[in-house]
């Protein structure tokens, strides 16, 4: 679990809810614990997740490498995914030619209130989920509209 700005005690609530619906199956791990960035490493892959609003724009990849030093040396790819914006975007961010790290900004399935139609947001309502393969990272995204 990972708190967003606007709702970090449901969010928690709904952490405790799943790790308890979960607590006897020995193939769901829920953590939720209150650090800012989770992290995952499955196979040649580094996946961190983050709400994105704490982080310095641009000082995501540091941060991953200071972090999780030795998976990012040890990781061939290395993705954040972020949720803040409330829109899909991927940016690809080279540190050299052996090291690249991809930035997901992940839509989200929040309807729009008064606030969003009043600045004018209308971002399509998504749900993501990805196929991760241990050798060769990031195989599929599926998308999933509301």
């Amino acid at each position: 679990m990972v708190q967003g700005n606007h709702d970090f005690t449901k969010s928690f609530y709904m952490g405790i809810a799943l790790q308890q619906r979960y607590s006897q199956d020995k193939n769901v791990e829920i953590d939720c614990s209150e650090t800012t960035r989770k992290y995952i490493q499955w196979g040649k892959s580094l996946i961190c997740f983050t709400h994105g609003d704490k982080e310095v724009k641009g000082k995501l990849p540091l941060i991953i490498s200071r972090e999780q030093p030795k998976a990012f040396s040890e990781c061939k790819y290395i993705e954040a995914h972020t949720g803040h914006l409330h829109k899909e975007r991927e940016a690809l961010i080279m540190c050299d030619e052996e090291v690249q790290i991809k930035i997901r900004i992940l839509p989200s399935l929040v309807a729009r209130d008064d606030w969003h139609n009043s600045k004018g947001y209308m971002s399509v309502r998504e749900s993501q989920s990805y196929i991760w393969n241990k050798e060769y990272g990031n195989l599929a995204v599926y998308k999933y509209h509301v």
